[in-house]
């Protein structure tokens, strides 16, 4: 849809509207570049847009930097394995081996020990396991006159004398 230039506007340009316009624009300078390349004799070169030709990252420029950092790091690899091979000594090779193995070993028992460790805190961390002192010990472990607790001997001389008295004397 045109843009007017009048007063009066129809309605604005579309995104659609503004690419069309850049890509007939772009058609007709690469036609113009052509043709002048044919008539001085050489190769056409395809048209680059100005904002495109002076992009600081175009496409091109990031895959040539990607490979060279790439070449680079690998580089550096390579060079880190030629050094470990040139300088490799058997015996400190199994030195090493064996410290690894010792320090996994103390690992383990360092962590079975952390779990007993945790085992203990948890059943601290219990409170049917707790030993209460003072105001915080409930009451029927303090005192004898709570109704709530039942002395167990009081319990069987009150179930013997029951029986007794339900006795039956036949003489």
């Amino acid at each position: 849809m045109a843009k007017s230039k009048g007063k009066r506007k129809v309605a604005n340009w579309s995104a659609q509207d503004h690419q069309a316009a850049r890509d007939h624009k772009a058609a007709k300078k690469a036609a113009k570049a052509a043709k002048k390349a044919l008539a001085s004799g050489a190769a056409p070169q395809p048209y680059v847009h100005k904002r495109e030709a002076l992009k600081r990252d175009t496409a091109a420029r990031v895959s040539e930097a990607k490979d060279v950092l790439s070449l680079q790091r690998l580089k550096r690899h390579y060079d880190s394995l030629r050094e470990q091979a040139l300088k490799f000594d058997r015996v400190e090779y199994e030195e090493a081996r064996e410290r690894k193995r010792l320090k996994a070993e103390d690992d383990a028992r360092h962590k079975a020990k952390s779990q007993k460790e945790r085992r203990a805190l948890a059943k601290k961390l219990d409170p049917s396991q707790w030993s209460l002192k003072g105001g915080a010990r409930p009451a029927s472990s303090v005192c004898t006159s709570d109704v709530r607790y039942v002395d167990p001997h009081a319990a069987a001389l009150s179930r013997a004398d029951a029986s007794r008295l339900r006795e039956v004397n036949l003489l």
